[in-house]
């Protein structure tokens, strides 16, 4: 969607330019305490995709006991990133995730839904997570 392109893509690619803003430079990370609880209480060995957070470069809500996946839809920002081990990559949009259904144990999308223009696209969003997700 233009809009989308135009007010979000495009200004996290020139924030990405920025010295000392983009999240590889950052000295000190913001961790949102009921998302950090969450990752807290998953499983040993858990299958874990951060979607859309630009923030997942950070690696913030990472745990060494299991397996992360981030993906984002900023090639200038994860370019810069530099994970730890047991975390993959990927370029891929919220809407068209690269991921198998009913192959992920948990997913965060922390600061994603209301960048997308309309009510619609945040629920195909969330349909799109939701299909990743294994049944419980």
């Amino acid at each position: 969607m233009d809009i989308e392109e135009k007010h979000v893509r495009e200004a996290y690619k020139y924030l990405a330019s920025l010295p000392g803003i983009a999240y590889a430079t950052r000295k000190s990370v913001i961790r949102w305490i009921n998302v950090q609880k969450f990752v807290n209480q998953l499983p040993l060995g858990t299958i874990a995709v951060d979607i859309g957070n630009s923030g997942c470069g950070e690696a913030k809500y990472y745990r060494s006991d299991c397996f992360f996946m981030d993906c984002d839809t900023c090639l200038e920002m994860l370019a810069q990133l530099r994970l730890p081990p047991l975390v993959d990559l990927q370029l891929a949009d919220a809407l068209n995730l690269p991921y198998r259904s009913n192959s992920i144990d948990a997913a965060l999308l922390v600061s994603v839904l209301h960048h997308f223009a309309t009510v619609d696209r945040r629920k195909r969003a969330l349909a799109e997570v939701a299909r990743c997700l294994r049944p419980r």
